[in-house]
């Protein structure tokens, strides 16, 4: 069960964070630059709750924490694409992203395929 705090000046209940969601698509969704800096501080929050969690649990414990946010798509919503805020949350989550792209092939894998070319 994620901790709850309730604060009396703002009457809002404040949990941790959802730590079994995996992937979210927010694309189109008329997010601005507010929203998106809201966003940031989320995922950046979510990190470090997480950190204090596997630094407090025995090894055996932390092996049944989940990861939190691993894929955020914020594509298309009204925010520029130079906006520091959408900069260093793309940049944190690709680091999180579970595909990340493959590396570029290797000169010894274009071999291969050149060869594959001279036997037709």
């Amino acid at each position: 069960m994620a901790e709850m705090e309730f604060s009396e000046e703002d009457d809002c209940l404040y949990m941790d964070g959802n730590f079994q969601l995996i992937s979210l698509n927010l694309s189109n969704n008329f997010i601005r630059e507010d929203g998106i800096n809201w966003l940031w501080k989320a995922v950046s929050c979510q990190e470090c709750l997480l950190i204090q969690k596997r630094a407090n649990q025995s090894e055996s414990e932390e092996q049944g924490l989940l990861p939190g946010l691993l894929r955020l798509v914020v594509d298309k919503n009204n925010v520029h694409q130079e906006n520091e805020a959408l900069k260093k949350l793309n940049e944190f989550m690709a680091g999180k992203h579970p595909f990340k792209k493959l590396a570029p092939l290797s000169e010894e894998s274009s071999v291969i395929s050149d060869s594959k070319e001279s036997y037709k």
